[in-house]
């Protein structure tokens, strides 16, 4: 059993596993929630035999797109995703890659210039954790912070009622601020592969803002993740 991204070497040691002895049974665990377009998720040869899965809208695109037999998934709340978590409103989060500063720069100006019905509160730019010495994410960090301090009339005052994030790039972060009852705006720099949509996960409503960005509404909380109790329900729930 390992997490799972159906990588080359995940499913070579799948199916070499299976070459030493058919009594071993192989399980991928899709740890993370997938990407607006999942075709690396595609089933093959050295795919799992069971897969398991956090939500119903996973086994949906699962099953219906990424041709994966419905006998071999298992949906179960998530262990990465707890009910318990940290707030993930008021930021902009940055992905682990960036494609172009320059873009992304453009476009999130774009947002705030154009906003007149789109009411965005004071936010706080939040680096990837992954990317803390990335001279590239610091660049973008201080580029990003000089914006919305000359775009202050853009913004609501901080008490502002509703929650709200802006989610840049390739991340399944706003997946997670939707279950937790954020309002999320995507701002997509490859749109093909980075936006999700109400095709493949059945449970979001998007509104276009334009070409690349989009809002993201959830129309029933638990059907993308599961969110867990407790860390032990792998223990508790995965292995009987």
């Amino acid at each position: 059993i390992m997490p799972y991204e159906c990588q080359p070497f995940q499913n070579k040691i799948f199916k070499m596993s299976k070459k030493i002895s058919s009594k071993i049974k192989t399980i991928g665990y899709v740890h993370s929630f997938p990407m607006g377009l999942p075709i690396n998720y595609i089933c093959r040869d050295g795919s799992p035999e069971k897969l398991i899965l956090n939500g119903s809208d996973q086994y949906y695109c699962f099953k219906n797109y990424l041709n994966w037999p419905s006998d071999k998934l298992q949906i179960l709340p998530s262990i990465k995703f707890l009910k318990s978590s940290e707030n993930m409103s008021g930021y902009i989060y940055l992905p682990p890659f960036l494609n172009s500063n320059d873009v992304i720069i453009k476009l999130l100006k774009k947002l705030l210039c154009s906003n007149e019905k789109l009411y965005i509160p004071n936010l706080k730019v939040k680096n990837h954790p992954v990317t803390g010495n990335s001279k590239k994410h610091l660049q973008i960090v201080k580029e990003i912070n000089d914006m919305l301090s000359n775009n202050k009339n853009s913004f609501l005052k901080e008490n502002y009622g509703k929650k709200l994030s802006i989610f840049i790039g390739a991340t399944s972060a706003p997946i997670e601020a939707l279950e937790r009852g954020i309002k999320v705006i995507h701002i997509c720099d490859d749109p093909v592969f980075q936006k999700y949509s109400s095709e493949l996960w059945p449970s979001i409503r998007i509104k276009k803002i334009n070409d690349n960005i989009y809002e993201y509404k959830l129309l029933q909380k638990g059907n993308l993740i599961n969110l867990g109790d407790s860390s032990q329900i792998f223990e508790n729930e995965y292995f009987n």
